[in-house]
């Protein structure tokens, strides 16, 4: 019989057989997979394939989506004429991206009441709160994994993501350094920006995104391990609290419980501290510059905003973007223990936000809203107005439209066979996305000064943005398919691990 023969198979024979039922089995199953472009079932990685690469694959693939349709708001501000904006750019009088803005204060961004301009930037919200969820998500993750499978100890933990959060800061400089091509033959929309007395002022003027999450991955790393030493000093592992008997939906842990309700506490720290500051007037205000260690710190910490010189500044500020990542690794516990649950979770928590936001809107007033319709602005365009939300700092509407279509937007990702072509190459974009950012910075630059410096154009309209927007992705799926594999044969103890 077959069981006979098997015995006498050689080992990798019968190997290969048992890899490639397991293939076909998880084939019915698509809501996990590995690295290694195979299906898992069940958290378990295939035979043969390396424990380290195991993985969600849903995850990745929301992470792949978010960095493709980042790299179109860069592209976008950077090679286009802008005319979608209130008339303020790119005449030079507004300077690079006009007066009016997103921010908490000064003139609001209406775009001109064209809605194609708005719709071009308001695709690209969904990016910033699904880097800071799923950051942490990975980093509990992460650290469940190494404690169980390379017995990493709470020291080496911390090491660790301090390490790489200072790495990520970093190299916020290096992405910086970009713009520093436009030097060479800035178009004349850039020359205010660049110019005397600032000098090097264009590697520190804006503190952004990943400042941010390399100050999240540093404060969040600590507080796991304290919530991890603290649960097992007061024996909580098995503590849970049940909203319902019904459904485990409804059941928390203690430390997501505790990362949940501090997530929320940052929301509510940022809409009181914002609405505090505006005076109920948004538009009217012109923050001062910050000059003291102490209104440093409340920029760095709480309100967005000038520091030190009037073209320094800090828009990504730590609490309002912890708050998101605080709410991803409250999910991580769930992702590891029971992942069909926390998909499902995922739906539910992405639903819920995606009504609150027409809710928040027309019936929030000025107590739920930071900017728009409902804080009395922008009577001339109402349909912009509305749509229109405060994302430095980030207000309760801009959270429940963003962070609710990502949580929708994996639960469905956790439907499709990452097996699939196009699942494999937006894996790859999701399994690199800090190799992506980096580099697509240096493309756009690039671009930009032989726009100028060929054609004598400063940007182009936004329509024609868009070839370079796809040859930009086309390029660095090579970039990033080549270092995924190259990372994937690294040990977890490799430096190369922090990128």
């Amino acid at each position: 019989n077959d069981d006979g023969l098997e015995a006498h198979q050689p080992d990798v024979i019968v190997t290969m057989r048992h890899f490639r039922t397991t293939l076909e089995q998880d084939a019915q199953t698509p809501l996990l997979s590995s690295l290694a472009d195979s299906s898992i079932q069940n958290g378990q990685p295939p035979v043969g394939a390396s424990a380290k690469r195991a993985r969600l694959a849903s995850i990745d693939l929301l992470r792949g989506v978010i960095v493709i349709i980042m790299a179109w708001d860069h592209v976008k501000d950077f090679l286009s004429e802008y005319n979608g904006h209130d008339n303020t750019s790119p005449d030079g009088k507004g300077g690079l991206f006009g007066d009016h803005s997103e921010r908490w204060y000064g003139p609001l961004e209406l775009w001109s009441g064209k809605p194609q301009y708005l719709f071009a930037r308001f695709v690209s919200h969904f990016c910033a709160p699904g880097f800071a969820y799923l950051m942490g998500t990975g980093m509990v993750l992460l650290s469940l994994s190494r404690r169980q499978k390379s017995q990493w100890t709470s020291g080496h933990l911390l090491w660790f993501f301090s390490l790489r959060g200072v790495v990520l800061i970093a190299l916020g400089f290096f992405v910086r350094a970009a713009n520093e091509v436009s030097l060479i033959d800035p178009p004349p929309r850039f020359k205010d920006f660049l110019s005397a007395p600032r000098g090097a002022h264009i590697l520190v003027s804006f503190f952004q995104v990943m400042t941010s999450l390399g100050m999240q991955m540093i404060v969040l790393g600590f507080l796991l391990e304290l919530l991890h030493l603290a649960e097992k000093a007061f024996r909580l592992e098995k503590f849970r609290l049940r909203l319902s008997t019904f459904s485990p939906l409804f059941a928390f842990g203690f430390q997501p419980l505790v990362l949940f309700l501090l997530g929320a506490g940052c929301m509510a720290c940022t809409m009181l501290t914002i609405h505090q500051a505006q005076h109920g007037d948004p538009g009217s205000i012109d923050p001062e510059i910050a000059t003291t260690v102490v209104q440093n710190l409340n920029r760095f910490f709480l309100i967005p905003g000038p520091f030190i010189k009037d073209y320094m500044i800090m828009a990504y500020p730590l609490v309002p973007w912890l708050g998101l990542s605080l709410w991803g690794a409250a999910a991580g516990f769930e992702f590891k223990s029971n992942p069909r649950v926390a998909h499902q979770r995922a739906l539910l928590n992405g639903t819920l936000l995606l009504i609150a936001f027409p809710l928040i809107r027309f019936f929030g007033g000025k107590a739920l809203n930071l900017r728009g319709w409902p804080m009395d602005e922008g009577h001339q365009h109402l349909w912009n107005a509305f749509w229109v939300v405060c994302k430095y700092p980030p207000g309760l509407p801009y959270i429940s439209i963003t962070l609710g279509a990502d949580l929708v937007g994996l639960f469905l990702l956790s439907t499709v066979d990452a097996s699939k072509l196009w699942a494999r190459i937006v894996l790859h974009y999701g399994r690199s996305p800090l190799m992506f950012y980096i580099t697509h910075f240096w493309f756009i630059s690039l671009f930009s000064l032989l726009l100028w410096s060929i054609g004598h154009l400063g940007g182009v309209p936004l329509p024609a943005v868009v070839p370079f927007y796809l040859l930009i992705i086309f390029l660095e799926f090579f970039i990033v398919r080549a270092f995924d594999k190259f990372k994937a044969s690294k040990t977890t103890n490799s430096l190369w691990r922090l990128l």
